[in-house]
């Protein structure tokens, strides 16, 4: 769906943590620390840091209404 505007939850699991999510829309006023925005031309891109000094597996794991859930892994040294 290349112009898609689902709204699209993020939730983190493992030493890491999401410092922004955006989508490209400058008419979007949504804080970019919220876990929760709105596609915009099917994107809605995540900014991820690794907490310093843990290492492990970080999981990004993204929802949206009508479609599979999905999840990216990311490994920390």
């Amino acid at each position: 769906m290349p112009r898609a505007g689902n709204r699209i939850t993020f939730h983190i699991e493992g030493p890491g943590e999401i410092v922004a999510i955006d989508n490209g829309n400058p008419m979007d006023m949504t804080a970019f620390p919220s876990r929760s925005r709105e596609a915009f031309n099917s994107m809605a891109p995540a900014i991820v840091w690794s907490k310093a000094g843990l290492p492990g597996n970080i999981a990004v794991k993204m929802q949206s209404a009508g479609f599979s859930p999905s999840q990216v892994d990311i490994h920390c040294k």
